[in-house]
């Protein structure tokens, strides 16, 4: 009989939010490069965003969004609305926004010549 590999866990949000941003840089590069790329798109809206806005502003193909989609919709960071809209906590949206977007200008600088 073959056996499931364990899923991840994750962190509930109250956790996320009492963890370093080196162990949120951590738990972010642990999702799959996919699953990362729907959250920063789904982090540029304000609000809730509407799948077929979300897929392209997250430069991902139909099939990586699926997978993305269902591999966050294990994590307590994603969620889909009864509308079906897509949303991100906020907490999560404002690492994005904040201490991630923050580093990934750091990177940058560091890089110039």
């Amino acid at each position: 009989m073959e056996t499931q590999p364990e899923k991840p866990k994750y962190p509930t949000l109250e956790d996320f939010d009492g963890m370093t941003v080196d162990d949120k840089v951590r738990l972010f590069t642990r999702l799959p490069f996919p699953a990362q790329k729907l959250l920063i798109g789904i982090s540029a809206f304000a609000s809730s965003v509407r799948p077929e806005m979300a897929q392209p502003v997250s430069k991902t193909t139909p099939e990586e969004f699926e997978e993305a989609k269902r591999v966050l919709s294990e994590t307590p960071f994603f969620s889909t609305t009864e509308s079906g809209r897509l949303q991100v906590a906020d907490s999560i949206r404002g690492f994005i926004n904040t201490d991630l977007k923050q580093i990934w200008e750091q990177q940058k600088q560091s890089k110039k010549p």
